[in-house]
């Protein structure tokens, strides 16, 4: 009885993870064209979109000048030693374990409240802060 009920919940265990796995790679068939210069990142899934963060902010001179448009929660977070209030969405992969930050500044400078969900679009652009290098959506809008 004990390893007819250890059989079942091996087997139900294996069917949930490779159900997992499909879910968060479910967008994968789908290519992101970054060749040009607009890159749209609200139609594809959560896995996608951090996985391409992630590449921006690793190659970060890839991206520059391009118009990117992404969606995410909207988080605040003000540096005393700068005395500067900086604004991201934060966007999650698709089993919510990891998460990535994409800074943008608004153009009109009325940012929405924080923690709310919403769609940016802005250029792709780096600068310098005590000797790091930062990326961000210049001349954003939300969308």
């Amino acid at each position: 009885m004990k390893s007819k009920l250890k059989k079942v919940f091996m087997t139900l265990s294996i069917v949930l993870m490779v159900g997992i796995i499909f879910i968060s790679i479910g967008g994968c068939g789908k290519n992101i064209d970054t060749s040009g210069n607009y890159i749209d990142l609200t139609n594809i899934n959560s896995t996608m979109v951090y996985s391409q963060v992630y590449n921006m902010l690793s190659s970060p001179s890839e991206y520059k000048g391009k118009t990117i448009k992404a969606s995410g929660t909207h988080s605040v977070y003000y540096d005393n030693a700068t005395n500067t209030t900086y604004h991201a969405i934060i966007i999650n992969d698709a089993l919510g374990c990891c998460s990535q930050g994409l800074e943008f500044v608004l153009s009109n400078g009325n940012y929405p409240k924080q923690n709310k969900y919403i769609t940016v679009e802005g250029i792709f652009g780096t600068y310098k802060e005590n000797g790091t290098t930062y990326c961000y959506l210049k001349s954003s809008k939300i969308v």
